[in-house]
């Protein structure tokens, strides 16, 4: 079977002047559209109106509780703002040493005095001070 031999017969069909009247019932279903009111909110308007308010309420909540700039903090007033915890997080994030830090220390200011009776009342078993050696990643070698 050869696709010549395929009897060309058209299955659709499209009413009388169908396609003269097409231009004018779309223009007037578009104009229908047009004028039909619709009940309820203008959402525009309301965005129109919420916008602006949302923004002048953050503007005022910022500059109620805006910082004083005139207070101006030492980096150990900042820092004792941080607690323990997170200082040491922090450092174990970073690649840090503790050499680093104590190279940045300045111990001029610093007492060295140690009150050896203090270090002397630990009273720390075996295990305890294995378990504490680990924390601190301190082996045998470096003692």
């Amino acid at each position: 079977m050869k696709l010549e031999d395929i009897t060309k017969k058209n299955i659709f069909k499209v009413p009388d002047e169908y396609f003269d009247d097409l231009p004018m019932r779309i223009q007037s279903r578009i104009d229908e559209e047009k004028t039909a009111v619709h009940p309820g909110f203008d959402r525009g308007l309301i965005w129109k109106i919420a916008a602006p308010a949302l923004a002048a309420i953050l503007m005022i909540f910022f500059f109620i509780n805006r910082p004083e700039s005139d207070q101006v903090q030492s980096p150990e007033e900042l820092l004792s703002q941080v607690s323990t915890e997170d200082v040491i997080a922090y450092l174990e994030m970073t690649d840090i040493t503790t050499d680093d830090i104590i190279e940045e220390i300045d111990f001029s200011d610093i007492n060295m005095e140690f009150d050896e009776g203090v270090i002397l009342d630990l009273q720390l078993d075996e295990e305890e001070i294995d378990v504490l050696l680990d924390d601190y990643g301190i082996d045998n070698e470096t003692l």
